[in-house]
């Protein structure tokens, strides 16, 4: 015959004891920016007069305005504007820090800020938007 022995941890305090830790770290494996916006964002291109190539650096993109691109958020960008007739002209793309990364501090901890540094999440471009205006090259008139 078995003896009965009460029990000296309940089995709700059990189950704490083992579903806390991997509850924890699955929540600090959460990279917020990463899952909230991804690591690439859509940046809207036009020019004036419209057909200008553009080319991105250092993504290695090329298109023709007007256009949307896809650009990794993991580095700055650099859009050259050409238009033959028309003087060339450059842009800037800068990431910044997004707020779904701070709020990596609330739930993801070190883990999820670490993930979003190495897939681009943790970064926004700005301008999301870039309308450049082309002016025509100016070519002197000769005297003969």
């Amino acid at each position: 015959m078995q003896e009965c022995r009460p029990r000296t941890t309940s089995t709700l305090g059990a189950r704490l004891k083992t579903s806390l830790p991997i509850a924890l770290v699955v929540l600090q494996s959460v990279a917020c920016g990463t899952l909230a916006h991804g690591t690439n964002q859509t940046i809207e291109i036009a020019s004036i007069p419209p057909g200008a190539r553009v080319r991105f650096e250092p993504a290695d993109i090329e298109l023709v305005t007007p256009a949307v691109v896809e650009l990794p958020r993991k580095r700055d960008q650099l859009a050259t504007f050409e238009l033959a007739g028309h003087d060339p002209r450059a842009r800037q793309i800068n990431r910044q820090i997004s707020g779904w990364f701070v709020a990596n501090l609330l739930l993801g901890g070190i883990p999820g800020m670490l993930i979003d540094l190495l897939t681009g999440g943790a970064w926004m471009l700005e301008p999301d938007q870039i309308e450049i205006e082309l002016s025509p090259t100016f070519v002197p008139e000769r005297n003969p």
